[in-house]
């Protein structure tokens, strides 16, 4: 799937560039653009350009199987880390430039408004809650991990997209 390699090779490069303040802003939104797109996606909805995001029902398309979902969870979760230690050392730069800045104009106090770390709490919130991930929710939540018992106890069904997993009686 192409926009699972789009999704990885853009969450491994972010951390690659320097600090820089002045993008984190436009990062933000892109990443919530990106967000709605894989909530379109993992409902199978039609992507509207203009306001960016999915409408309509539901179309008769494959749906993404079991082992995309599994791999954009694990994407999501490790490229998040990547980006959140990205942002740290980006705020770090900013409070030394601020600190210069204050130094040079003589000030004890430092002005300016730094990187913004709770903008990026809810980051791939709707693709999450798509693939069951719910904070506080009591719903099993998927880890991409199989019991090998269970494994060995399943059965394809339906056209193949998905494979079920039978109860283990104890």
């Amino acid at each position: 799937m192409y926009l699972l390699r789009y999704t990885n090779d853009t969450l491994n490069a972010i951390p690659g560039y320097p600090p820089q303040p002045e993008a984190v802003p436009h990062l933000k939104g892109w990443l919530d653009v990106l967000d709605r797109g894989w909530s379109a996606v993992l409902q199978r909805r039609r992507w509207d350009t203009a306001n960016r995001e999915g409408t309509g029902v539901a179309q008769e398309s494959l749906a993404v199987n079991m082992t995309e979902r599994t791999r954009l969870k694990s994407l999501l979760l490790s490229g998040t880390e990547s980006l959140a230690e990205w942002l740290e050392r980006t705020r770090k730069a900013q409070l030394q430039e601020f600190a210069k800045a204050a130094e040079d104009e003589g000030n004890e106090e430092l002005e300016g408004e730094t990187v913004n770390m709770e903008a990026f709490e809810d980051v791939f919130s709707r693709t999450l809650e798509d693939l069951g991930q719910k904070s506080g929710d009591d719903a099993p939540q998927m880890t991409g991990l199989v019991e090998p018992e269970l494994l060995l106890q399943s059965e394809l069904e339906g056209d193949g997209d998905m494979l079920a997993f039978d109860d283990i009686d104890e």
